[in-house]
């Protein structure tokens, strides 16, 4: 009978040598927090699929590292047309620094702007020209300071969940594109990013960016109501609002009035803005979204005419 032989064993001190503990400071010891928080958030994540024994989306999933941008656990469908990720460190510091340089327009013209929280960028705040002599100063701050995919994850897991609502909406959208032209992404890519105004469009990306806010701001919408209005924006703002010249306040309506009437059954509860002139109402039904838009459009400049 052969004996199987014991395994060799090695000494406590040569064992302590070759896998030293990592100490507090050293950066993968921080990575691997990273990495345990954002799957005990897919763990969450795939507890709440076996509660409400939903089918589980097929967004990919992302981690973090030098590949956190590859999926993680399975592939997208090809059929989906919506994925969702975190902005790469590139992304977002040539957002903050758009926003930056851009701040003082978009505070004249009432828009707020949302930055990352970081005392430095107080003062680059104060003299956006500092952006020109110390950009590579500000680039390694945001890079080792700023940027982190913890701040990602809240969001990344609401729009996670509502997956499916906009996998829908890209399919009814698709029915205007076939119908009359409305114009649609091949895939939706939603981009979370720490820097903006609001929710934004890229259409020479196919990218939706949708703004993380600070955890002292509590979001009014839902994230699926707000993107939807989003891929609305997408598909009316050039071949309908520019055409015939709308204006801010009539766009808005537009947009609202498809969210509400053609959109209704994935957005039943859909917040309206608080628009007074509602003289675009009567030329807007669910027969002239569905069939024809530009015609509608067409009939309602007819009557009121551009400056």
């Amino acid at each position: 009978m052969s004996i199987t032989p014991s395994l060799p064993r090695m000494p406590r001190e040569a064992f302590d040598r070759e896998f030293p503990l990592l100490s507090e400071n050293d950066p993968r010891k921080k990575a691997d927090e990273k990495t345990r928080e954002i799957f005990l958030e897919l763990l969450k994540l795939e507890h709440l699929k076996l509660l409400s024994k939903s089918k589980f989306p097929d967004t990919p999933l992302y981690s973090v590292g030098m590949s956190w941008l590859k999926p993680i656990e399975k592939k997208p469908n090809e059929n989906s047309r919506i994925t969702i990720r975190p902005e790469s460190k590139e992304e977002g510091f040539n957002d903050l620094k758009y926003f930056i340089e851009n701040l003082e327009h978009y505070i004249k013209n009432g828009y707020p702007v949302i930055l990352p929280q970081n005392d430095k960028l107080k003062i680059l705040c104060d003299n956006p020209k500092l952006l020109l002599i110390f950009e590579e100063f500000y680039k390694s701050l945001f890079n080792k300071e700023i940027y982190d995919v913890s701040f990602y994850l809240k969001d990344l897991k609401e729009i996670f969940l509502a997956q499916s609502i906009l996998e829908e909406a890209a399919k009814k959208l698709q029915i205007l594109n076939k119908n009359w032209g409305f114009k649609i992404f091949k895939k939706y890519e939603i981009v979370l990013s720490l820097s903006g105004a609001d929710v934004r469009y890229k259409a020479e990306k196919d990218q939706i960016i949708y703004l993380v806010l600070p955890k002292d701001i509590k979001r009014a919408k839902p994230c699926f109501e707000i993107i939807i209005h989003e891929m609305v924006h997408v598909g009316v703002d050039n071949m309908i609002v520019r055409e015939y010249n709308l204006n801010y306040y009539e766009k808005e309506r537009l947009v609202d009035l498809i969210c509400m009437i053609y959109l209704k059954a994935l957005l039943p509860h859909y917040s309206e803005q608080p628009i007074e002139d509602k003289s675009i109402d009567e030329y807007i039904t669910e027969d002239t979204i569905l069939n024809n838009l530009p015609l509608a459009i067409a009939k309602f400049v007819e009557k009121h005419p551009r400056d």
